[in-house]
């Protein structure tokens, strides 16, 4: 998965103006069947550092939603998501989604699942 660095977010109906670069992914945790049943680590965040969910590029092992969590704090849940299907997703228009404070992102689903795939991140 690419940085989305040629990500324009804005459009006239917001007020901003058209081709207003957004924020770019500078980091990607990667994760290969990493078990998000009960509470997995999705990113790790340097000491002290925020982080801005840019992108999702994943899938999961079992149908099921996935919430991305800073603490007790929901940050962004998906759709039920079929099985071994792979999902990308830019949110926020490419503007992302920021955690309440510092501190680790952990990805939760609602069946017993594994995540495959890659997240897309700032830290701020």
């Amino acid at each position: 998965m690419s940085s989305y660095n040629q990500i324009l977010a804005g459009d006239a109906r917001d007020g901003k103006p058209v081709g207003r670069p957004a924020f770019a992914a500078t980091q990607h945790a990667l994760h290969n069947g990493t078990t998000i049943t009960s509470g997995g680590t999705a990113v790790t965040a340097a000491s002290g550092k925020t982080v801005r969910l840019m992108t999702f590029d994943f899938s999961i092992s079992a149908a099921a939603n996935v919430v991305f969590k800073r603490g007790s704090t929901e940050l962004y849940r998906t759709p039920k998501l079929a099985a071994d299907t792979p999902y990308t997703v830019i949110l926020g228009a490419g503007h992302g989604i920021l955690a309440d404070a510092a501190g680790n992102i952990t990805a939760t689903s609602s069946a017993a699942a594994d995540l495959t795939g890659t997240i897309g991140y700032v830290e701020q």
